[in-house]
């Protein structure tokens, strides 16, 4: 059994990670700005910079999953400097936290990242080698990055996954598309040939666990299944799965440009992303088959 601390695990991918911990008869707690019901909850603050040291009392390994979302808010300055240092300010409290204290015993931690790292680099495939881009999204995963890549300098082990488009019935990305489409008014973003790395949720908690187990995994990696596919060709098999219609015509890019500002870039810009440096850490994937996976997922929401 080990006992591992996640930061950022009341939001969406908490509430899938921990059970499956759970069920795996390890100790999780959360840390949070309030007291959670179902979950052992130690409390801290990042904007005062102040967090509860017992959260770290026999813990061994933290799973940092914090960050106001991405998709929650219009991209106003002062909403982008909070999804920024949501990141970087929480991932400094955990480190000065564990500076001062050189007796923890804290020997893994696992960080999220996003695949928004690599901008729009339209059809080519990147890797973990891939320069990240000079664009707010590119900026941001660096800088989050960064904040958690100096754990390494108090002997800790750290993986960074950067994740790609959450597909759960429930949440990240498959409701919020989904919901035109139920009501047939789906229709591809932009030109529709931007790529879509995405994972299934199942594979993505199983990950977390698969870096946790395995002390050879260290460093970056990429959080997706190994068949990312054009937009056009996902909304094509998510109309299937729905039994509903994708309209031949295409939301212009402009229109999108009006309705979300900067923020259209998470729905325009597309990245295609291997995932072969998990594989070849031994990473099994078992959801490479979008069609199916979106078959399956829709009937939970059903």
């Amino acid at each position: 059994m080990t006992k591992i601390l996640i930061s950022g695990g009341s939001g969406f991918l908490g509430s899938h990670l921990i059970p499956y911990l759970q069920s795996k008869d390890h100790d999780v707690s959360i840390l949070s700005r309030k007291i959670q019901p179902d979950t052992p909850t130690f409390l801290w603050d990042i904007e005062k910079q102040t967090i509860d040291p017992a959260a770290f009392h026999e813990t061994e390994a933290i799973i940092h999953l914090a960050g106001s979302g991405i998709a929650s808010g219009r991209w106003t300055l002062d909403y982008k400097k909070e999804i920024l240092n949501s990141r970087t300010q929480s991932a400094y409290l955990l480190y000065r936290e564990l500076k001062k204290n050189p007796g923890h015993k804290v020997k893994t931690l696992i960080a999220a990242s996003a695949i928004g790292y690599y901008g729009d680099p339209g059809n080519q495939w990147v890797d973990e080698n891939f320069k990240g881009a000079d664009d707010f999204m590119g900026r941001v995963c660096s800088e989050w990055e960064k904040s958690t890549s100096r754990f390494a300098e108090l002997g800790i082990r750290v993986i960074i996954l950067r994740i790609g488009l959450v597909l759960a019935p429930d949440g990240g990305v498959l409701p919020a598309i989904s919901t035109p489409i139920r009501y047939c008014i789906g229709a591809p973003l932009g030109n529709g040939k931007q790529y879509m790395s995405w994972i299934h949720i199942n594979d993505l908690i199983r990950m977390i666990a698969f870096v946790l187990y395995e002390d050879k995994t260290n460093g970056i990696y990429n959080a997706v299944s190994p068949e990312p596919v054009m937009h056009n060709e996902f909304m094509k098999m998510l109309g299937i799965a729905l039994n509903r219609p994708i309209w031949p015509f295409h939301i212009p890019e402009f229109i999108l440009k009006t309705i979300l500002g900067e923020k259209a870039v998470i729905v325009l810009n597309g990245q295609r992303v291997s995932s072969e440096k998990i594989r070849m850490a031994g990473f099994n994937f078992l959801h490479t088959d979008l069609k199916n996976s979106l078959i399956e997922l829709t009937e939970k929401k059903s």
